[in-house]
């Protein structure tokens, strides 16, 4: 199976998103206006050949219509600190800001689809208001084997499904996972110096960098299982190092972190870059029914709000494609005749007319 994921547009424009930082802005913005008008207000008084002063009425409309949208900002501030989150969507609440194409940013949610290699087939998919795939690929996989009614199965993903908390369930759920390796770069953006450039050393419990300098583990406090991360550093070659300026921007030296279950991700990467070839046609498999939908059906964006709803949506969606895949591999004829066993009498003329009129591009029957 191969798992991907894409935002779609939900029904809610980034105006009426809000979170602590525009809020604060929009506050600053109504209370610098209201002090600038009445700023205005007392030059126009002072003023003799003014042509027009605003009468008493029209100066308290003003100031009640500002005083009213910094309360509503205030309130949409205290929602924030109470419920304890990030940003509040005012036409779908549960839609969130998240990063697009192009490197823009739009109110989405993040649809996830599962796809068989062998038909092309969404074999499922779901709906979250989370902008990460984290976490997303041991949940679809085990949607997956529930689908095909199969104890193992293999997933296919990319660099964003990469965690090691998800990968480790996958493991345990007898999911074989082949996921891209995610590369950081240094701080100067020179490649012979990116962190994939420094090798381990499982034996000495070091890092050897591209200079061939050791760099050791500087955790003075025990590991437990809060411990996430491990560092690793020599400052001390770092100093007189004639390859710093290229390594890190730092002044102390370069520093690299070496995560708690690197042991485990090694096995990952290990088994990944060995099926490359099975790894390189998980694009044409996965991104085929998102281009579909979104380039050829137009349907990058929900019409419905609140999450369950959108899932709905989504589902009739794919299960449009999935009807439009089978009658392109079995044609309309073999499709009619495997559904007839299913429907009763009385639909079946009705049937044949919407899948031969769907086939011609024209609109249904009711």
């Amino acid at each position: 199976m191969r798992v991907d994921g894409s935002k779609f547009r939900a029904c809610n424009s980034k105006k009426n998103n809000y979170n602590e930082k525009n809020l604060a802005r929009k506050i600053k913005y109504l209370e610098e206006k209201t002090q600038e008008y009445m700023a205005q207000l007392d030059e126009n008084d002072s003023c003799e050949e003014s042509s027009r002063k605003p009468d008493a009425q029209e100066i308290k409309d003003r100031i009640k219509e500002l005083k009213t949208r910094k309360e509503l900002y205030e309130s949409y501030q205290q929602e924030l600190k109470e419920k304890e989150i990030n940003e509040i969507s005012t036409i779908d609440p549960d839609a969130r800001l998240m990063a697009v194409n192009n490197n823009g940013v739009d109110i989405c949610y993040n649809v996830q689809t599962v796809v068989d290699s062998k038909h092309c087939l969404i074999v499922d998919c779901n709906v979250i208001n989370n902008p990460t795939d984290h976490g997303q690929l041991s949940e679809m996989g085990k949607r997956a084997k529930e689908v095909f009614g199969v104890e193992s199965i293999k997933a296919l993903a990319d660099k964003g499904y990469y965690n090691a908390d998800d990968l480790k369930i996958c493991e345990e759920e007898n999911i074989t996972t082949y996921v891209a390796k995610q590369v950081f770069s240094n701080s100067t953006g020179e490649k012979e110096f990116y962190c994939d450039r420094f090798k381990y050393d499982q034996e000495k419990d070091v890092y050897i960098c591209p200079a061939g300098h050791e760099l050791r583990c500087t955790r003075k406090t025990p590991i437990n299982e809060n411990t996430k991360q491990i560092k690793y550093a020599n400052y001390e070659a770092c100093s007189k190092c004639e390859y710093k300026d290229k390594c890190t921007k730092s002044k102390e030296g370069r520093a690299i972190t070496r995560c708690i279950d690197q042991d485990f991700l090694d096995v990952v990467d290990e088994r990944t870059a060995k099926n490359k070839e099975l790894y390189k046609k998980r694009q044409m498999i996965v991104e085929h029914p998102f281009g579909t939908i979104k380039r050829g059906w137009g349907l990058s964006y929900f019409l419905t709000r609140g999450l369950e709803s959108v899932k709905e949506e989504a589902s009739l969606a794919f299960l449009a494609y999935n009807m439009k895949r089978v009658i392109n591999i079995l044609g309309i004829k073999e499709v009619i005749k495997r559904l007839e066993g299913l429907l009763h009498p009385s639909n079946l003329c009705k049937l044949h007319i919407n899948i031969y009129w769907k086939s011609q591009g024209l609109n249904c029957v009711n």
